[in-house]
């Protein structure tokens, strides 16, 4: 493009100077050899340089040729509706009159690298409007050459692409911001962000979020660049009122127009701003609180502008609201725990009272009605001695329920630890200690067992439990025949223990492993209806589960799932 543009443009200059020249010196008449040719190629150079300039002054672009000492030598119309000087105030002064101070080395070292020869890539870089507004610019620049291909000067073709960026800024801006809420750990982190994103977006100079507190003022949260008698003197200021179900924008595109007291003045003038808008942070139609965008110089706020702040602003909002449901289920589950405590102490108090001030006249119960049968059952009628038998009996079994009760509440709140636990050794224990399962009271089969993820003192219990009913619930006159085995399911590993009493009738078996229920009531079964609770409870405190299958009449199959070893941490 560079020898497109220079040659015409140069081949013009120096025509009409050739002209001028000979015209005075008499040497370009018509009676001249060849004169015709060169009259004909003058007029074509000259109608070539006509097309490209018309070309260059309609161009949108500004096109801006400068000398080698960086001096503005020409400006189209391009030039002029970006940069707001026109011709007159800008050619024969310095190109550094549209470049921000601290990028003045920038021109030097573009025309350095001219001389060398070496070419320049577009790029963006920042330029000043004659009000002083910096502007995003995407620059071309190509050298010019005259007639005998000497470098003169450069051409440059400047796009403003202010708009571009700052819509692009703006699309970063959200994503960062909406990235950033989502991963806060907490509300300084958010407002953080916040600021961030909107200064990026709005190119706002400084920035605060304030928000409403228990009690019914707007105070600063977070901000940027605002000084401390700024804040104090223009906190509590909303321009809405806290119960406006749908508060709008507001802006100042010029702070001192503004009605203000003189002292409220004075604070906004010694701060520096002179432009400001009020951005409501709202959640689902309740003001919590405002976004403050500042500027050092009045401007026209647009809707382009005020839009992408009133989205930031709701993001805001999302992310207030997460945080303050957080922060109130962590106090609601702060609060429950403490209350969880405060009933497990109390649990264990009652179970110290039940343990020692319940059982202790229970056992004097036993005690004296067997004493007295002892030593005074030939003075006592037949009927006495059965009430004694009853007191003696039923005081045994409520010592029996209140045992069984113990041992449930400490299975519930006692720290259940998963190991590796032998589940044979728990089996070959639970029968070496207790009797009643060993022959010829029962036949026990132990199928092959493997190893679990378990807590021992609890699967202990569980098939303690479930073993002592499969012998006791039996046919009358049989030995009870039992068989433990294991399978792999899915995930879990379940635990049979089968027997062939007398079965539980399916009606029944959703009532099975609650507190208290006894299925057989009216059959010669002694039982608390605590025992397969506990079985339950154990189970689920490892992470498994318990469950029947029975038809009611061929025996019962009782199962418990445990965590295979693949799950040990």
């Amino acid at each position: 493009m560079s020898s497109k543009v220079s040659a015409p443009a140069s081949r013009r200059y120096l025509s009409q100077t050739e002209l001028r020249g000979r015209s005075s010196t008499g040497r370009s008449g018509p009676e001249e050899p060849g004169a015709s040719f060169d009259i004909a190629d003058r007029r074509r150079a000259d109608h070539a340089g006509f097309e490209l300039a018309a070309i260059v002054e309609s161009s949108h672009d500004a096109i801006i040729a400068k000398d080698l000492n960086g001096i503005i030598r020409s400006w189209n119309k391009g030039a002029e509706r970006i940069f707001g000087y026109t011709p007159q105030e800008v050619i024969g002064k310095p190109i550094t009159t549209l470049i921000p101070v601290e990028r003045h080395s920038e021109a030097s070292a573009i025309l350095e690298r001219l001389r060398r020869g070496a070419r320049i890539e577009p790029f963006e870089t920042v330029r000043k409007h004659k009000d002083g507004t910096l502007l995003d610019i995407s620059l071309s620049i190509s050298p010019v050459k005259d007639a005998e291909g000497l470098l003169i000067g450069a051409a440059k073709i400047a796009r403003d692409i202010t708009e571009y960026k700052r819509q692009r800024d703006q699309q970063h801006a959200l994503f960062e911001l909406v990235e950033s809420a989502n991963r806060a750990a907490s509300l300084p982190e958010l407002f953080e962000a916040a600021l961030n994103a909107i200064c990026c977006s709005t190119r706002a100079d400084r920035a605060a979020i304030l928000l409403y507190g228990p009690d019914p003022v707007m105070r600063f949260k977070a901000w940027r660049g605002l000084s401390d008698e700024y804040r104090a003197a223009v906190e509590g200021h909303s321009p809405w009122q806290r119960d406006d179900p749908n508060p709008r924008p507001v802006c100042l595109d010029d702070v001192s127009l503004a009605p203000l007291d003189d002292h409220l003045r004075g604070v906004v003038a010694r701060e520096g701003i002179a432009a400001l808008a009020f951005i409501p942070i709202v959640y689902e139609r309740q003001l919590l609180g405002k976004f403050m965008i500042y500027y050092n110089r009045p401007r026209a706020f647009t809707e382009e502008q005020i839009g992408p702040a009133q989205t930031m602003a709701t993001q805001v909002a999302f992310g207030i609201q997460r945080h303050q449901r957080a922060e109130a289920l962590e106090q609601l589950v702060a609060e429950r725990t403490a209350s969880l405590r405060d009933a497990l102490h109390q649990m264990e108090e009652f179970s110290y009272t039940v343990s020692h001030d319940l059982r202790a006249p229970l056992r004097g119960m036993q005690v004296y009605s067997q004493a007295v049968l002892e030593d005074y059952s030939h003075a006592l009628p037949d009927e006495a001695k059965q009430y004694l038998e009853r007191v003696a009996h039923n005081a045994a079994r409520l010592d029996k329920m209140v045992l069984d009760l113990l041992t449930f509440s400490r299975v519930a709140r006692s720290e259940v630890l998963l190991q590796r636990v032998s589940v044979a050794q728990v089996v070959a224990d639970v029968i070496d200690h207790y009797p009643a399962l060993q022959e010829p009271e029962a036949e026990i089969r132990v199928g092959q067992l493997q190893d679990v993820l378990a807590h021992e003192p609890s699967l202990t219990q569980a098939i303690s439990n479930l073993l002592m009913n499969a012998v006791k619930f039996r046919n009358p006159g049989s030995i009870p025949n039992v068989r433990v085995r294991a399978e792999n399911r899915e995930t879990m590993v379940r635990l049979w223990i089968e027997d062939d009493g007398i079965g539980i009738d399916p009606r029944y078996q959703h009532r099975l492993f609650k507190m208290f229920e006894r299925i057989h009531p009216d059959l010669p079964y002694e039982g608390t209806g605590v025992g397969l609770a506990i079985v339950r409870k154990a189970a689920e405190r490892m992470g498994g589960r318990v469950g029947v299958d029975s038809d009611g009449v061929h025996g019962s199959r009782f199962w418990i799932d445990l965590q295979p070893l693949s799950k040990e941490p």
